[in-house]
């Protein structure tokens, strides 16, 4: 019975023995999935801001090449309207009094600073029948649509007065 008894003990002490290693086994087994649940968890969390950072890139790329054409292309559409307005300037520079014309005028000359390229102000002059007609005009507006009104201007005031030969400046300007 003593070995019995003694022989039950010692298996119980290794049952408990045997309980308590299968429980850290247990526990030491779940917290190796703990850690590799972690860990794939981790690695999918990278994985998906690694994708979402390669995204903003691409996006960005893209924006930033579209915004480099938009640009290309409005620096292309200034390019030609500064080129059409600096031709418009000669044209309008060639409807004024050269200083040939004007050196009939003793001690006289011209200030002439317009606002733009292309002015709504501008001075006439004509030399017609012995007399020298003098205008200074300020039509309305600035710019291209002022030039197109002073280019009109000098277009009426020379025929008011080489054509009609109206030499009032009272009819001249009716």
């Amino acid at each position: 019975l003593e070995y019995q008894h003694q022989y039950e003990k010692e298996q119980a002490l290794a049952d408990a023995k045997h309980q308590e290693q299968m429980a850290l086994s247990a526990e030491r087994e779940t917290r190796q999935q703990l850690i590799a649940y972690s860990a794939g968890g981790g690695l999918v969390m990278v994985l998906a801001f690694a994708f979402f950072i390669f995204n903003r890139l691409q996006v960005t790329r893209r924006q930033k090449t579209f915004i480099e054409q938009q640009k290309d292309l409005v620096e292309e559409q200034k390019k030609n309207i500064t080129d059409s307005i600096a031709y418009a300037e000669n044209i309008q520079k060639a409807l004024l009094p050269d200083a040939q014309e004007l050196s009939l005028i003793p001690d006289g000359f011209v200030l002439f600073q317009p606002k733009d390229i292309v002015s709504g102000d501008f001075y006439w002059m004509q030399h017609h029948n012995d007399r020298v007609y003098l205008a200074v005009c300020d039509c309305t507006g600035h710019g291209v649509p002022g030039a197109f009104m002073s280019m009109i201007g000098s277009s009426l005031l020379d025929e008011a007065v080489v054509e009609k030969g109206i030499t009032q400046p009272n009819e001249i300007f009716y």
